[in-house]
């Protein structure tokens, strides 16, 4: 069967109960969702207007859904989903459409290829990019069991349906067994990851195992380990900017816990602080003396233990 993640989610938009959500639209052709406030995009500041609304509405007892085009919905509004929905930690579900290559007939203006990257540095934040609308169906079932802010990445191309009906948030899904390397993929390009292992076990001496990434954070960094282990060969595939989307999450978890000892120093998942610069250095480790320590603990343990 063949179905896009957008028909079903609307599907599913259409059968909400009215008492424990609404919908706030930023899409015209779903302005006779039922309970749904539809917003027209005339500008940025209407799409962040709406999310402030929703923020609002988070506060009473109804769940607020804010669906639009990812290019405005994410790129238009960065700043007002960070303070009013990560920051504030209130329980809005975003779902950002047409995200990556699939809105390429729109025009280059309207691709965002870095929504994933954006929303997965977003604290209190849960991301998710599901592969078919089996998976899809399932993700937003989750979105709409749990607390807090989250972003759905969605798609309206139509692809075959190949997932098991099987999600655990945060939990990788193998699709394909192989045993020369590991691909790592996640949203639509997930059926022709699995259309070209096919080709490869059939024309080559080689196969390769392929792992859908749904839950783009928080992820089981032991189930990325569990899967890494028995190979050498790594790969991941998707349809964003490399930098801040699959490729370093999954880089990241190799390289810190298994293959490579990679100590980072930054700033981690949290917001900054009130506080003078030297104030700031402190907390978060950046002095000097914090720097020295920080270095000389992580040298020193490397010669230890060799």
């Amino acid at each position: 069967m063949y179905t896009s993640n957008y028909e079903l989610l609307v599907n599913k938009l259409n059968k909400l109960n009215k008492d424990k959500y609404i919908i706030f639209n930023l899409i015209d052709e779903l302005k006779d969702i039922p309970n749904s406030i539809s917003t027209a995009l005339n500008s940025s500041k209407s799409i962040q207007d709406t999310v402030v609304r929703a923020a609002g509405v988070s506060v009473t007892s109804k769940t607020p859904i804010v669906i639009g085009e990812a290019a405005k919905l994410i790129g238009d509004t960065y700043g007002t989903i960070r303070q009013y929905i990560g920051y504030s930690n209130t329980n809005v579900k975003i779902i950002g459409v047409s995200p990556g290559l699939d809105s390429a007939k729109e025009g280059a203006m309207s691709q965002v290829f870095e929504d994933i990257s954006i929303m997965t540095n977003l604290p209190n934040f849960s991301v998710y990019s599901p592969s078919d609308s089996i998976e899809c169906g399932l993700v937003f079932d989750q979105i709409l069991k749990e607390e807090g802010p989250s972003y759905l990445s969605l798609t309206k191309f139509k692809t075959k349906d190949f997932n098991k009906k099987y999600f655990i948030k945060g939990k990788l899904n193998k699709l394909v067994e192989g045993e020369d390397a590991v691909v790592f993929v996640t949203g639509d390009l997930t059926v022709n990851t699995m259309i070209a292992s096919e080709m490869l076990r059939e024309n080559t001496k080689y196969s390769v195992s392929v792992v859908s990434v749904p839950t783009l954070k928080p992820i089981d960094e032991k189930d990325v380990i569990k899967h890494v282990l028995p190979y050498d060969s790594i790969i991941t595939i998707e349809d964003r900017f490399i930098y801040g989307g699959l490729g370093d999450i999954i880089s990241r978890i190799v390289a810190e816990k298994y293959l490579k000892r990679i100590r980072r120093i930054g700033i981690y998942d949290e917001y900054g602080r009130s506080g003078t610069r030297d104030d700031l250095y402190e907390y978060f480790s950046f002095t000097e003396e914090a720097l020295y320590q920080q270095i000389k603990k992580y040298i020193t343990y490397n010669y230890e233990e060799k």
